[in-house]
């Protein structure tokens, strides 16, 4: 039995970074004799022999040798093992010098046609280390998966939760860009087909297309999975705009709730992510005109955002969708509207009290 170090640990030990998860893959054994060798082991692989102990992660391998297991691995830069017993590394030919230059290239691409999820999981990789380049290799081997229909194979978490990881990197919109430019929007994210050629609206308030708005917007939220995803979401009905109404996006934010409930439960996301998105797409338009807005508008938006713990995640939305300074404004006036009391002497009057409760409420916005 031959135990090797794989993956992003050998990788980030390389790159001087800090080491996350382990992952091993276990040669020359059989998964009965791994179990006997490692009793408390427990398995977590449905379709594949991987194991679970004290944290870490063993896969046992029927590869003839780690030269084989490494052939089978997505990018060169993870194509890495270390032998635990002996310390000796072994690499795919490439891995060292894509390591020193930043390279994303694939080992090969029956690999991605193997396992399409490493379409996503790629994109992943270039939205959280955007200094690294991708290779012509990569986007050619994307855009050859994308061309097959092969993207609908993957589990739907398991996309969710690449687009999870993106969104918590350095420059969530590259994943967004990368599966645009390589034809990898799948069934997945079909809400967004075409829009690198939509204009994100009139040139006076914006620039560019609604991609490239929508991705500024993410990289601006960047680490902030929930901010991030609103950003994702917040203009995403303009790419359902009818091409006669363009440059101009009527009613975007009603169409847009709808398309980011869809793509957040296709994707299988959490529930909260899920509603903040459609939170994000139905009314980030108020955001920029917060003062202008009616007392009784801003309590429903302060009330809505508040019961969703939204308030601080959209107040960063409006900040990179050109609208800073909110968060203080509306954080005074979420104060003045829960230090709002019902009297005693009208509670417990049904609709009534609910009524009259908002009409104070509205009273203290205006400063009564």
């Amino acid at each position: 039995m031959r135990i090797y170090l794989v993956g992003g640990s050998v990788r980030d030990a390389f790159l001087g970074r800090p080491r996350q998860d382990r992952d091993y893959v276990v040669l020359q054994t059989t998964e009965d004799e791994f179990k006997r060798c490692f009793p408390r082991a427990k398995r977590v692989g449905r379709d594949s022999p991987v194991f679970l102990l004290d944290g870490d992660e063993y896969t046992v391998s029927s590869a003839a040798d780690i030269t084989a297991d490494l052939e089978t691995r997505d990018l060169t830069v993870n194509a890495l093992a270390r032998d635990v017993a002996t310390g000796t590394l072994y690499a795919h030919p490439q891995a060292e010098t894509d390591l020193q230059r930043r390279v994303l290239r694939p080992v090969c691409a029956a690999n991605f046609r193997a396992d399409p999820l490493r379409v996503y999981r790629a994109a992943r990789f270039a939205a959280c280390w955007p200094e690294w380049r991708v290779h012509s290799d990569l986007l050619a081997v994307m855009h050859e998966v994308g061309q097959a229909g092969l993207l609908s194979q993957p589990a739907a978490e398991r996309v969710g939760g690449e687009v999870r990881r993106a969104l918590q990197g350095v420059r969530p919109g590259r994943f967004l860009s990368l599966i645009v430019q390589t034809g990898c929007l799948g069934a997945w994210f079909a809400e967004w087909q075409g829009a690198e050629a939509i204009p994100a609206g009139p040139p006076a308030y914006h620039s560019g297309s609604v991609l490239a708005h929508t991705c500024r917007v993410v990289d601006e939220l960047a680490g902030s999975e929930t901010a991030a995803w609103m950003g994702w979401c917040h203009d995403m009905g303009k790419a359902g705009t009818p091409a006669k109404l363009w440059p101009h996006h009527y009613r975007h934010e009603h169409r847009g709730e709808a398309m980011a409930w869809q793509q957040g439960q296709r994707l299988r996301l959490p529930k909260r992510l899920i509603r903040a998105g459609g939170i994000a797409a139905r009314w980030h338009m108020l955001a920029g005109r917060y003062d202008a807005l009616r007392a009784g508008t801003q309590l429903d938006l302060v009330l809505r955002l508040h019961r969703a713990g939204l308030v601080e995640p959209f107040c960063e939305l409006a900040r990179a969708d050109g609208s800073p300074g909110l968060l203080p404004r509306m954080e005074a006036d979420l104060t003045r509207v829960l230090a709002v009391s019902l009297p005693a002497n009208k509670r417990g009057q049904g609709p009534a009290s609910g009524e009259y409760l908002r009409q104070l409420q509205i009273r203290a916005l205006r400063g009564g």
